[in-house]
C-alpha cells in the first residue's frame, strides 16, 4: 500500500526546528499493540538496494512527493520554477510547471514528464505495486497530461510503468465542491487509489451527492483501476475540517488526517480517521483545543493489521510534534514525544513505526541517547516496535524534505543539504555544489 501528503509548491514553514536547543523527551512506551492477521504478503522490492544521487537543482524541496511501487522503483511528482532545473529535464520543457517521474532500484531516472501547470499549487503521488503511477493536482486551469487539454481544476492521471499515460479525469465532482487546492492520494495493492480533499457545499462523484455540514469537510473517494469512482465518504461537523494526509494498506484500508477549527473560538484540534476497504468508517478521533494547545496532524500511516500512526504537531510549528500509534478500533497504543519536524511516517512488515524528518541544530534523543547535530542541516529517524520500544535511531547530514516508507522498511529521500554536501551513512553521499542542489536516495535504518 502506500500514502501520501496534501504536498503543495510552499516553502517548509520556519525550517521546523526549533531556534534553542530544547524541546520534548521521549515518552516510555506504553500498552502492547494489538495482534492482527494480515490477509496476504506485502509484495516489495527483493534486492533491497541503496543508493544517493543529484537529482538537480531546486529552490524548494517541500513541493516533492514520492511513493514506492513493488519493483523496487520509487514515483516522484514536483513543481518546478524558472529558476529550478529538474535533472534530464527535456529540451522543450516548459520554463515551469510540473515534473512527475519513476527512478530504478540504480537510482537513475526510468522515466520522467514535465507538464505545464498555469497556476501550480499542489500535487501528489500515489505508486501501484506494478508499477503504475497515480498523479493527483490542482491545475487551476486546463492542463495537458499528454492526450490534450482536459478542463479540471482538480485532476487525477495515471500512467503505466513506462510513463505512458493511461487516462486522466477531473475530480471536481458535479456541483464544484472541492473548496481547497490541496490533495492527497494513496493506492492499496489492487490498484485502487483513494484521493482525500476538503469540500464545501455539495459533492457528486455519481454515486450520489454528499453536502457539507456547516464550512468546509473531509472528504474521501475511491477509484478503480480505470479511473470509476466506487465509494465516497465524508467526515464533517459544525468544525471547518480540513484534509493534509493520506495512507493506504496493501489491502485498501484507509487512514485520514488533518485537522478542524472551530468557527466561533478559532482554535485547531487534530482530526484522523480510518475506513474499511469499502469505505465504511473505522472510528474518527479529534483533539479537543484549548488557547495553549492547538495541534494538526500532518503524516499518517496503516499498517499490514489495520493500525495507525499519527504525527500530531503544535498548530504554529516548532518542531516538537509526537508519534501516535493507535489500534484498528480506534483505541490509543503509545505515543511518543519528538523534537523534529516530521517529513514521514510508515510501518514496516513487522508492525514496527518509523518517523523521519528534520531536527534542526540541536541535539535529540528519541530513546536511544542523544543524537548530536551532524552538521546542522540534518535528518534523522527512529524506529519503535509495537509497543513503542525504541529499537534504532539515527541522525545523518541532509534535510528530508520528502520522504516515502516501504514495507520492507526502506526508506526513500529528497531533500537539500542547504549549501553542504550530503551524508547518509554507508557510503551515500552526494556532493552539493550550491544550496539549491537537491539529492534523492534509497536507504534502510
Amino acid at each position: 500500500g502506500s500514502g501520501g501528503h496534501a504536498g503543495t509548491g510552499g516553502a517548509a514553514g520556519a525550517g521546523g526546528a526549533a531556534s534553542t536547543c530544547t524541546g520534548p523527551t521521549p515518552d516510555g512506551g506504553g500498552a502492547p499493540s494489538q495482534a492482527g492477521a494480515f490477509d496476504g504478503p506485502v509484495e516489495h522490492c527483493a534486492v533491497q538496494p541503496s543508493w544517493a544521487r543529484k537529482l538537480g537543482r531546486f529552490a524548494d524541496t517541500a513541493g516533492f512527493e514520492l511513493s514506492f511501487d513493488a519493483l523496487c522503483g520509487v514515483a516522484f511528482a514536483s513543481f518546478y520554477g524558472k529558476g529550478d532545473a529538474p535533472l534530464e529535464q527535456d529540451a522543450g520543457a516548459p520554463a515551469s510547471g510540473l515534473w512527475i517521474g519513476k527512478l530504478a532500484d540504480s537510482g537513475a531516472i526510468l522515466w520522467q514528464r514535465t507538464i505545464a501547470v498555469p497556476q501550480p499549487q499542489s500535487v501528489s503521488v500515489a505508486a501501484a505495486r506494478t508499477g503504475e503511477v497515480y498523479l493527483a493536482t490542482f491545475a487551476g486551469a486546463p492542463i495537458d497530461f499528454g492526450a490534450g487539454l482536459l478542463d479540471c481544476g482538480h485532476c487525477l492521471a495515471k500512467y503505466d510503468a513506462a510513463g505512458t499515460l493511461l487516462w486522466a479525469r477531473a475530480i471536481d465532482g458535479a456541483g464544484a465542491g472541492v473548496k481547497d487546492p490541496r490533495l492527497a492520494i494513496g493506492v492499496d495493492g489492487d490498484g485502487n487509489v483513494v484521493v482525500a480533499g476538503t469540500m464545501r457545499g455539495t459533492l457528486d462523484f455519481g454515486l450520489g451527492p454528499m453536502t457539507a455540514n456547516a464550512r468546509r469537510d473531509v472528504f474521501a473517494i475511491a477509484f478503480d483501476p480505470s479511473g470509476a469512482p466506487r465509494w465516497q465518504r465524508r467526515i464533517g461537523g459544525p468544525e471547518d475540517q480540513i484534509a493534509t494526509s493520506i495512507a493506504v494498506s496493501a489491502t485498501g484500508s484507509v487512514a485520514v488526517a488533518g485537522h478542524a477549527t472551530d468557527g466561533l473560538s478559532g482554535l485547531t484540534g487534530a482530526l484522523y480517521a480510518a475506513f474499511t476497504p469499502n469505505g465504511q468508517l473505522r472510528f474518527t478521533h479529534q483533539d479537543t483545543p484549548t488557547a495553549k494547545a492547538e495541534t494538526r496532524a500532518t503524516r499518517i500511516a496503516i499498517g499490514a493489521a489495520d493500525q495507525v500512526a499519527v504525527v500530531v504537531e503544535p498548530a504554529t510549528p516548532t518542531g516538537a510534534g509526537t508519534l501516535v500509534a493507535v489500534h484498528a478500533d480506534g483505541a490509543k497504543s503509545w505515543e511518543k514525544g519528538l523534537a523534529l519536524r516530521a517529513t514521514g511516517v510508515g510501518f514496516d512488515d513487522a508492525g514496527h513505526a518509523l518517523v523521519i524528518g528534520e531536527p534542526g541544530a540541536c541535539p535529540i534523543d528519541l530513546g536511544g541517547g542523544a543524537l548530536p547535530t551532524a552538521g546542522g542541516a540534518d535528518g534523522a529517524f527512529g524506529l519503535f516496535d509495537a509497543t513503542g520500544k525504541h529499537l534504532v535511531s539515527r541522525r545523518f547530514r541532509g534535510v528530508p524534505d520528502a520522504v516515502a516508507v516501504d514495507p520492507s522498511g526502506a526508506i526513500a529521500i529528497v531533500g537539500t543539504g542547504r549549501g553542504g554536501s550530503v551524508d547518509l551513512g554507508g557510503g551515500l553521499t552526494v556532493i552539493a555544489s550550491d544550496s539549491a542542489t537537491t539529492f534523492a536516495a534509497r536507504t534502510r535504518p
